[in-house]
């Protein structure tokens, strides 16, 4: 019997990890307000009670585990309750209703009482939901939590004095001051310090190379800013600015202004953020500040005017690994907004505990920018301004220092630690692009990641795609010697091929082409890669070569940049030429009400069994084939779903070509096989070759061993 319960626990076990997980998630809120939501005096609570709350434990997680029962994430009860949290720590689960009767029973608990009033003003008129309460070292928070998603956080600290032992693990922290505070430049000045003196894997090479130019900003009685071109042996420490352009004009390094820039300017001639960056660099004591507008003299429409941008683009990857430290103009949306003066920071409200002399209780609003950013269908927060922009995600990953000037407060990474003003613990550092002794499946793993991420931004030029990320392109090739391509790496084609869109995106095509159709950059809107398949164990971890089978084999692959960076805008013509098994004519039936899954393939007319995940819309178009007979094809539509349906004319085909599979479990010799492939048109501007649809995954379980391809000969095929 004893072997049946273990048999049986472990078989639970991974149901138990999800639940953990599930219970573990971060808690999303409304924009917040500025400053406190409450006049300036604080309020007051009083009670002659010493014992432990048996509802809030007085937010002690030694308490909850001493006196309470922790019940397996497994099996849920209705509140009051105690679950584990994911990591460590406690989760108190209430009622709202029970914590207002523990709060008015004779003389009340205090931490209840002030709990009920914080929820009362954040959450009014909300007793028929549940309150979860997170007791951890590194810090207590509340979540109001409903059937299916949490609503909002509020932090819990007391303000720093002499609270008596009884409540010392409730943590201490300071308010969150406005960005231009004395206390927000002693927090970067200490950050700074720290990294510098302390973090050995921050450290950079003082013999680097700087950019072909900076700005000298001098000392903060000058008036005048100077561009500055530096020489082979100067090796000055400098700081480069990240920042939204926005669409207001400004101030920009011209091949007409640059000998002016030279001499001079004054401060006023500079749009908000860059002055602002200027004033940091001044108060951190350097003197040199990287600013891209100023710095890299801007196209003029003129192949001489592009020299200079397509040059020093080029180099993106050194300027930001450079750099003693970037500042993030996060919560600017434009170059002319200041992101110092800007006075948005969550609510929170202070409560005297008259009966503990020292104690002030604190609930805040949690932060949900920059690093606590969290996404749910249900709620979903905006992000910063900042982390829309195509250029940013580089910058971001390529710098060894960031303080990122965010909407909710100031945030710090570096290659060593992540802080951020209000003092949540984050169990989150950056990963590196790449870094020595990594494997191939983990480099191709934070590649997918990098580009799905990147999928989802904006850019003012669509013709900046690939420029925007030609130094992680570059950092990545300096480390592996792939070969890049179009956005992906020749090493490993066949999977960067197998690139979809995200299902139920609206998306219309760009309307400029940047890259071929084969490439994950033709499309806007976020991409999700083809991720390494984890079923087959036998396969280690640093060998990726027989995650899948391949069924196609590569003969041309014509990719030509259109400038002296490999890594940059790539010249009209692009092709690749296959040589597999293409199943044609295959029926697209358009199934407008089943969106996202809007249009199914089968075999014969009407007959729509597995579906097509498109790049963008399609529609039908009309050709005559070498043999003058007309013919009915798909292609890429211009029009956004979400305004325009245009339904496909009965009839219309699309071409089918596989390039990998896998098994799946519990064995090969099943041969359930699933086909991962390309689906292909007619290109509209060569007949004779095609262009990417989309992708479709075709799942194969004949008992004979046999597939759909068996009787299909061998082809070459060429996609533009």
């Amino acid at each position: 019997m004893d072997f049946i319960y273990r048999y049986i626990m472990k078989a639970l076990q991974p149901l138990r990890v999800l639940r953990n997980r599930w219970f573990g998630l971060f808690a999303i809120k409304t924009k917040p307000s500025n400053g406190p939501a409450t006049p300036p005096e604080t309020r007051s609570l009083t009670t002659s009670s010493e014992s432990w709350c048996k509802t809030c434990y007085n937010l002690s997680e030694a308490i909850a585990i001493e006196h309470g029962e922790i019940i397996d994430p497994l099996y849920w009860r209705d509140p009051p309750c105690l679950y584990p949290m994911h990591g460590g720590g406690v989760y108190i689960f209430l009622n709202i209703q029970k914590l207002r009767e523990s709060a008015s029973t004779g003389m009340g608990c205090i931490i209840c009482k002030f709990l009920e009033r914080t929820f009362d003003t954040f959450i009014p008129d909300r007793d028929g939901d549940f309150l979860r309460v997170e007791l951890k070292k590194s810090g207590l928070r509340y979540v109001l939590w409903r059937s299916r998603y949490f609503e909002i956080g509020v932090d819990l600290y007391r303000l720093p004095g002499e609270p008596g032992s009884r409540y010392e693990h409730i943590p201490a922290r300071s308010h969150i001051e406005l960005p231009n505070s004395e206390s927000s430049m002693n927090y970067l000045k200490r950050c700074l310090k720290t990294c510098a003196e302390e973090h050995d894997f921050c450290r950079q090479d003082p013999l680097a190379p700087r950019p072909k130019r900076l700005l000298d900003v001098g000392s903060a009685e000058d008036d005048l800013v100077k561009l500055y071109e530096t020489s082979g042996d100067f090796r000055q420490p400098y700081v480069a600015l990240s920042y939204c352009w926005g669409k207001t004009e400004f101030l920009k390094a011209k091949r007409e202004n640059l000998e002016s820039l030279k001499r001079g300017f004054g401060l006023m001639e500079l749009p908000e953020s860059v002055r602002d960056a200027i004033h940091i660099v001044r108060e951190v004591g350097l003197r040199y500040l990287w600013v891209d507008s100023l710095c890299i003299i801007q196209p003029d429409g003129t192949k001489e005017g592009m020299a200079d941008w397509e040059e020093q683009s080029a180099k993106m990857c050194s300027v930001y690994e450079q750099a003693y430290l970037t500042i993030a103009a996060s919560s600017a949306n434009s170059a002319d907004e200041s992101f110092l003066r800007h006075s948005s920071r969550p609510r929170y409200f202070e409560y005297d505990i008259t009966s503990v002399p020292g104690l002030t209780m604190v609930a805040r609003m949690q932060c949900v920018t920059g690093h606590h950013h969290r996404r749910w269908d249900e709620n979903p927060m905006p992000d910063d301004p900042l982390d829309k922009r195509g250029w940013v995600l580089q910058e971001s990953l390529l710098s060894n220092r960031m303080i990122s000037y965010s909407t909710d407060e100031l945030q710090w990474r570096c290659k060593t630690t992540t802080t951020c003003e209000c003092q949540e613990f984050i169990n989150f550092i950056r990963p590196p692009v790449v870094t020595a002794g990594q494997t191939e499946r983990e480099i191709l793993d934070r590649w997918n990641d990098i580009v799905k991420g990147y999928s989802k931004r904006r850019f003012t030029n669509p013709n900046d795609k690939f420029p925007a990320l030609s130094g992680v392109c570059e950092l990545i090739q300096r480390q592996t010697g792939w070969q890049y391509v179009a956005g992906m790496w020749k090493e490993h084609l066949f999977r960067h091929l197998l690139w979809h869109a995200h299902e139920g995106t609206s998306e219309p095509l760009p309307p400029v082409a940047v890259a071929p159709s084969f490439s994950w950059a033709s499309v806007d809107g976020t991409i999700v890669p083809l991720v390494a398949h984890r079923h087959r164990k036998q396969v280690s971890l640093g060998d990726i070569k027989d995650d899948y089978d391949e069924h196609v084999r590569l003969i041309n692959l014509t990719v030509l940049p259109l400038d002296d960076n490999p890594f940059g805008r790539i010249k009209p013509g692009s092709s690749l030429t296959l040589e597999g098994k293409m199943m044609r004519n295959v029926w697209v039936t358009d199934r407008i009400n089943t969106w996202p899954y809007r249009y199914l393939l089968g075999f014969s007319e009407g007959e729509g069994f597995f579906k097509l995940v498109e790049d963008v819309q399609l529609e039908t178009f009309h050709f005559v084939d070498s043999n003058g007979l007309p013919q009915r094809s798909v292609k890429r539509s211009t029009s956004r779903a979400d305004q325009t349906i245009v339904q496909l004319e009965r009839g219309s085909t699309v071409s089918l070509l596989p390039l990998l599979s896998n098994w799946i479990p519990p064995s090969k010799e099943e041969q359930v096989t699933t086909y991962h492939m390309l689906v292909l048109g007619v290109s509209p501007i060569n007949h004779d070759a095609f262009e990417r649809l989309g992708t479709c995954a075709l799942r194969n379980s004949r008992l004979d061993g046999s597939n759909f391809f068996d009787d299909i000969e061998t082809e070459k095929f060429l996609i533009l």
